[in-house]
């Protein structure tokens, strides 16, 4: 699924490359785009200040979130999918009722544009990144704020909680990422390499591995408990401006602004890849097939 400045977003099968279905109704740029936990339901965020909820069958609106001031640049589902948790550039982080659109809480505390948000896995906390330069965590029962992490020397892009919920990941314009253990926020392990801002980033599912996505055209993957990079996965044509996970661990998928997604697989060592190749191959090669490509015929060393 993908979001545009055409004012739309797009589910799309990737099998066919084709749009199958398209959710028209923002009257501004659609900054954002989430599945439901459930899979039947997308929620998206607008420069029009609302964020809407679609039928994912057939576009059908859902319900139109209406409350915010300014643009809204992210929108994320609680894991029970009975939430929505929207941020936007006025300050602001807003919970709502997935089913009937009512706000349910405002979060108040960043000092400048909130650019993302993402729920704990157990749905208690909130994660936020700001242009204030700081990551806050909040607690969503009574709407406090339980930490601010400060380390990185620009705007913070945007955050992604371990698996596990016990570490969380930013992505930051100062050009790093950063890891954080929670029970030590204080501390921090520091991905450094992309050469421009770091606009998103992703965990893999088994929580052992980070993905990023920057301006600098590239994708890249990192250890996520030494923060060694692992690989580059490509170059796209423009800004990478969206990263995320297949649920099997085996694909990357990337979004840019040279209006492409491009899926990646996901293999960071040379093992893996041969493995993964080995898995595609129909049939055998000919020993006239092999003599041409100067390789040993069958049975022979």
């Amino acid at each position: 699924m993908t979001g545009s400045t055409d004012r739309t977003a797009r589910i799309w099968e990737v099998a066919t490359e084709t749009d199958t279905v398209v959710l028209a109704g923002h009257t501004d740029i659609v900054a954002d785009a989430a599945w439901s936990p459930e899979g039947r339901r997308v929620a998206t965020a607008s420069g029009d200040g609302t964020a809407r909820t679609w039928d994912a069958t057939d576009g059908t609106e859902l319900s139109l979130l209406r409350g915010h001031q300014e643009s809204i640049q992210s929108v994320a589902w609680s894991p029970d999918g009975r939430r929505l948790a929207t941020a936007s550039s006025d300050q602001t982080i807003r919970v709502w009722d997935a089913e009937t659109g009512a706000e349910l809480l405002v979060l108040s505390g960043h000092d400048d544009g909130v650019d993302h948000v993402a729920w704990a896995p157990d749905g208690r906390s909130l994660a936020t990144s700001s242009r204030d330069g700081t990551a806050r965590i909040w607690e969503t029962g009574r709407g406090s704020q339980v930490a601010v992490l400060h380390a990185h020397t620009d705007w913070v892009q945007s955050v992604a909680w371990s698996p596990d919920g016990q570490r969380l990941a930013t992505a930051s314009v100062d050009r790093t990422a950063r890891i954080w253990d929670l029970a030590t926020p204080a501390e921090s392990l520091l991905l450094h390499g992309h050469e421009d801002r770091v606009q998103a980033l992703t965990w893999s599912p088994d929580g052992q591995r980070i993905a990023t996505a920057s301006r600098d055209r590239t994708a890249r993957v990192w250890d996520a408990h030494t923060g060694t990079g692992l690989s580059i996965l490509g170059v796209h044509e423009d800004w990478v401006e969206a990263i995320d996970w297949s649920p099997d661990g085996q694909r990357i998928a990337t979004a840019s602004r040279d209006r492409t997604a491009r899926v990646w697989e996901a293999a960071t060592d040379l093992e893996a890849l041969v493995a993964r190749a080995r898995q595609r191959v129909l049939r055998q090669l000919t020993d006239e097939e092999r003599t041409s490509a100067m390789l040993p015929k069958h049975g022979r060393a």
